[in-house]
């Protein structure tokens, strides 16, 4: 029969084994890896995360210390804090190493190293943890190189680029935004240093966004993510240009993008302003003046054509000039225009005469003559198609020839006359 005094030592037995086998799970189980370690770096227990960390059953580490897996560039940080530790100089440390993975491949972890002493204060044996922190290791080195990538992409950049973050009221509404970067790019277009930017605050240092109209495009933005492009007009304090903007949300801000297209744009203006002068020129000739394809597709016309045939330019552009009703009288007016075209898109100007149908439906003679345009390889890109309505020279040609007709008859009648008479 069981004592009391037996049953408590079974039942502290019994507790102490379940601790032991709680403390157990815990170490074999644990998230973080977790190792006893020698005074000379011999292992002498580890957890089963230690061996998924470094790839070796916890068999083969039991035969090799810490320093034969240990890269080498890390080995000598790593020994000077496990001898302060043996000096009794500190008890602990707390750094980032590499360890060679069973495969070869590199693993970065978390190492934190605590000790036990024994009662003379020698270290009897390290613990060791560590957590895996390759893949975090990673996204930092990705994140680096993309930040040099990115301020390589801008330092070189022609365009200016500017970041900025929001300045929230208490209320959540955006009462600002500031600087938080700013390339050489930009420091030219705008003739401000970076260094004067950083930190301040936009609506300071440039308040014309709020009169043109940027700043609430820029809450605009960054409210809704929606990116916005446009040519603005931007007048400086010593000259006006254009920029093309190009605003996009980054977390609680904006990047914005720009460009002086101020060359570009007035190139642009002084052509617009030469077409139009062009186009006025043009619409007063009398003549009929059109722009084709090679293949003869109308492009533009002017105003002449249009009052002489009684056609609205929709029925001319984009078709061929010989399915214009006025132009394709007869199947051989429709051929002769044909047949003509392709001479001048091998490169050959064309004139000839032909008969179009005028607003009232009349048949008028009309001389034509195709002009090709050709581009810096020589190739036909375009034919300048002209016609001049010849009636006039037409009727001199007709009464010229009735003035000989009749000239002839007389002269034979006079010679008959005379041959009678001589008779």
């Amino acid at each position: 029969m069981m004592t009391a005094e037996s049953e408590d030592t079974s039942n502290a037995s019994r507790s102490l084994a379940e601790r032991e086998a709680m403390f157990r799970n815990a170490f074999e189980h644990a998230s973080v890896g977790i190792a006893h370690v020698g005074p000379e770096g011999q292992w002498l227990n580890v957890n089963r995360r230690v061996s998924e960390i470094v790839g070796y059953t916890p068999e083969e580490l039991l035969k090799i210390t810490f320093q034969d897996i240990t890269h080498p560039d890390d080995l000598d940080l790593d020994l000077g804090l496990l001898n302060e530790v043996l000096a009794g100089t500190r008890d602990t440390y707390r750094i980032e190493k590499r360890y060679y993975h069973k495969t070869g491949r590199i693993v970065w972890v978390t190492l934190s190293v605590s000790c036990i002493r024994t009662d003379t204060g020698e270290v009897d044996y390290f613990i060791s943890v560590l957590q895996d922190i390759t893949e975090k290791k990673r996204i930092s080195r990705a994140l680096a190189d993309s930040e040099i990538r990115f301020r390589a992409v801008q330092e070189t950049s022609p365009d200016g680029f500017m970041i900025f973050r929001s300045l929230r009221s208490t209320s959540g509404n955006i009462e600002d935004f500031v600087w938080e970067f700013i390339n050489p790019a930009a420091e030219q277009l705008t003739g401000r240093v970076s260094q004067a930017l950083i930190g301040k605050r936009l609506s300071v240092e440039m308040p014309e966004v709020l009169t043109r109209g940027l700043f609430d495009v820029f809450c605009k933005t960054v409210e809704t993510g929606e990116p916005w492009r446009r040519e603005i007009y931007y007048p400086g304090e010593s000259q006006r240009r254009w920029f093309h903007f190009t605003v996009a949300r980054v977390g609680d801000g904006f990047a914005v993008s720009f460009q002086d297209v101020t060359a570009r744009k007035r190139a642009e203006l002084q052509l617009q302003a030469s077409q139009q002068r062009l186009r006025t020129i043009l619409d007063g000739v009398m003549s009929l003046i059109g722009l084709t394809t090679p293949g003869g597709v109308l492009l533009e016309v002017n105003e002449a054509s249009l009052r002489l045939t009684g056609a609205d330019s929709a029925d001319y552009l984009g078709k061929p000039i010989w399915e214009h009703p006025a132009w394709s009288n007869t199947p051989a007016m429709q051929d002769r225009l044909i047949s003509a075209f392709t001479e001048a898109k091998s490169g050959k100007r064309m004139r000839f005469d032909a008969e179009i149908y005028d607003s009232s439906g009349q048949l008028i003679p009309v001389d034509v003559q195709l002009a090709p345009i050709f581009d810096e390889a020589e190739q036909v890109t375009d034919i300048v198609l002209s016609a001049v309505d010849i009636s006039e020279r037409k009727r001199a040609e007709a009464h010229r020839e009735m003035l000989l007709s009749e000239l002839n008859h007389r002269v034979k009648n006079s010679l008959a006359t005379i041959q009678a008479i001589a008779a």
